[in-house]
């Protein structure tokens, strides 16, 4: 099921990917999820990657909104982190060490692969950097290395892939979810009982557990992959499933029953 929805994503061009993203920030402004929060309060997200719908305009409006803005950090592989997001620009690529990325890389396939198309996936729509703002700034000396930086590693580094990118901060443990009156979350699918099928690593999974009880946890995915236009069949759900609230994709917000 993930391959499938992989290659449909795949056939999405970078223009109506970046289009997806701006009509996101419409849905969500629309959805009524904001008008709980007060500046000051969490929301954790993510930052896209691969074939998901971007992501950056999303957290921007969080930010503009006054609010705290979580995302995950994912160490060296399976780790179970967050990061505090102050600025989208600030977002960097993740480097290793090449000496020990080989181990890394392992770790973290099981986290963000999707059978055998995570390569496709990420180098076919990578969006880490596709809105037009984004590549301006990532043509600026500040959104790169510093020659101290480059200098000063012993090893030589490389970007991990299919992962996403990180603000260059504190890494916090787990239950800083618990600080969150909001979770979004990534999603290949879901179906009308909530359950949500992501990248098959369990990451999400274990950080949930995490979460205050009665938080919404909406999943963002893209319309065709909303109970409303998949196939009426449910999904696979294991015990240690977290089911999610509602759906949002470019077009609304769907509430679920789980």
């Amino acid at each position: 099921m993930r391959r499938a929805a992989i290659t449909r994503r795949l056939r999405i061009s970078r223009v109506q990917r970046a289009e997806a993203g701006i009509a996101l920030v419409a849905a969500l402004r629309d959805s009524g999820l904001l008008e709980s929060l007060r500046p000051g309060d969490t929301v954790a997200a993510y930052v896209s990657m691969g074939s998901e719908i971007p992501t950056r305009p999303l957290l921007g409006l969080l930010l503009d909104t006054g609010l705290r803005v979580l995302v995950p950090r994912l160490g060296s592989g399976m780790e179970v982190g967050w990061g505090e997001l102050t600025d989208v620009r600030a977002l960097r690529p993740v480097e290793s060490d090449t000496a020990t990325s080989a181990t890394a890389a392992a770790a973290v396939a099981a986290i963000t692969a999707a059978g055998g198309t995570a390569a496709a996936d990420t180098a076919a729509a990578d969006d880490s950097c596709n809105d037009s703002s984004c590549r301006a700034d990532a043509n600026q000396p500040d959104a790169r290395p510093s020659d101290a930086r480059l200098s000063d590693a012993r090893q030589p580094k490389a970007r991990r892939r299919h992962r996403p990118d990180e603000p260059d901060a504190e890494t916090l443990e787990p239950q800083a979810l618990r600080d969150a009156r909001l979770i979004l979350v990534p999603a290949f699918a879901v179906d009308r009982d909530g359950t949500r099928l992501g990248r098959g690593g369990g990451w999400y999974d274990r950080a949930l557990m995490h979460r205050a009880s009665g938080t919404p946890i909406v999943a963002i995915c893209w319309p065709w992959e909303s109970p409303r236009n998949a196939t009426s069949a449910l999904l696979p759900r294991r015990p240690h499933d977290v089911a999610v609230s509602g759906m949002l994709t470019p077009t609304g917000l769907t509430w679920l029953h789980s």
